[in-house]
């Protein structure tokens, strides 16, 4: 569970939602208590977390039920459904821009760090260096915008699979899952991601980019079983689709729908 925007604090019991203000949402009359913890959501929490937050602060259900359907009020600029057709891509790696380019070639809408107009992308493109940048893919998480990983190591690429919230497990339910199996893991991957990002095979390119427009088409034509797929120099290997992981809160609490309004 994740507020969707940056919180910021006004004055005391005033909280504001997001950092533009023709878009933000101000909530009035909080608690210290109920302040604070809605500042803490600006990071990633557990259910757990959370109901043990609202006990420890007498935070009755239903007034945490009318804080979060303020605090998660989308931003009116975009519409409520994904454009079918529009593709995001948020970086400028060559897998990234050429497997997009094949896309376009299919169709598709290419946009540039999902700032198009309109409605939301129907996919996100994103290339990254041994483990997901997960700033970036929190991001998407919190608007709802499903997304193709595609990690870059020394020995290949991995291509996926698609992250759809609220469906699938994301990224970070795969670093928790490897964290289970390996306690360093955390130690590990924060030393990987400030590494250069390492050459891609021509030859695992050549490979790995039709499969990735492929995999991306099938998403976009509403097939969401998929998994994805392990490339290297000598293997082709499909990747199983990510299991949600228990601690994580990418499948929790839904926000409520109906009116924003806080009361007082």
């Amino acid at each position: 569970m994740q507020v969707r925007d940056q919180v910021l604090w006004r004055r005391t019991g005033e909280l504001q939602i997001g950092t533009c203000a023709s878009r933000a949402v101000t909530l009035r009359g909080l608690s210290p208590a109920e302040a604070a913890l809605l500042l803490d959501l600006q990071v990633p929490r557990s259910r757990e977390w959370l109901e043990d937050a609202l006990a420890r602060n007498g935070i009755a259900a239903d007034r945490w039920e009318s804080l979060w359907r303020a605090a998660s009020t989308p931003p009116p600029r975009r519409a409520d459904h994904p454009d079918r057709q529009v593709i995001a891509l948020l970086d400028d790696h060559e897998l990234t821009v050429r497997a997009g380019a094949d896309l376009a070639r299919r169709g598709a809408r290419l946009v540039r760090d999902g700032q198009g107009p309109g409605a939301l992308p129907a996919l996100a493109l994103l290339t990254d260096a041994y483990v997901s940048d997960p700033l970036r893919t929190a991001v998407l998480l919190r608007h709802d915008i499903p997304h193709l990983p595609i990690v870059v190591d020394d020995d290949g690429v991995t291509l996926g699979p698609v992250v759809r919230p609220g469906v699938t497990g994301c990224c970070r339910c795969l670093e928790l899952a490897r964290t289970d199996a390996d306690e360093c893991w955390p130690a590990l991957a924060t030393q990987l991601r400030v590494l250069p990002t390492p050459p891609v095979d021509v030859e695992v390119a050549r490979v790995a980019i039709p499969i990735a427009s492929r995999v991306a088409h099938a998403h976009l034509a509403g097939h969401v079983h998929g998994g994805g797929f392990r490339i290297t120099a000598h293997t082709l290997l499909p990747v199983d689709p990510i299991p949600v992981h228990p601690a994580c809160a990418c499948a929790g609490l839904t926000p409520p729908s109906g009116d924003a309004h806080v009361p007082a």
